[in-house]
């Protein structure tokens, strides 16, 4: 089973991604984030193999957030 997290500050789209995954039968939605710091906490609590990640976020842009992920985590 491929886990995913979404990380988007707009509940919708997180919620319409969520919808979407869930009609795979390989992949479940494990959790969600709406900003970098949220993200980060997420991700040392929960065991992912893929991260939604959006670009845009309140507290921090995706690409630096992603730097941290993959310093952190560089198997996501």
């Amino acid at each position: 089973m491929i886990k995913v997290v979404i990380v988007d500050d707009h509940a919708i789209l997180r919620r319409g991604l969520t919808q979407i995954i869930a009609e795979s039968e390989d992949m479940e939605v494990v959790g969600e984030a709406d900003s970098s710091a949220a993200a980060m906490r997420l991700l040392r609590e929960t065991p992912c193999n893929v991260l939604l990640l959006d670009v845009t976020l309140p507290d921090r842009n995706g690409v630096e957030t992603l730097k941290l992920v993959k310093k952190e985590f560089p198997k996501i």
